[in-house]
């Protein structure tokens, strides 16, 4: 199996939508976090399984 992870970006809300509404209201609407680490996974057929933010940790 083979995944592809793509940045985040407007030609994928209609895909984000049907995967999760609540994904897409936080991507769409959450100012607090940058598209540049909003992310999204596809599988080896191109399909949308997963999306989410990615952060880093300082301690």
């Amino acid at each position: 199996m083979s995944l592809e992870v793509r940045p985040y970006n407007s030609e994928l809300e209609d895909s984000v939508m049907k995967l999760s509404h609540k994904a897409w209201v936080l991507f769409k609407y959450n100012k607090d976090y940058e598209h540049q680490k909003m992310s999204c996974v596809f599988n080896e057929d191109g399909n949308l399984i997963l999306c989410g933010i990615l952060t880093t940790w300082n301690s």
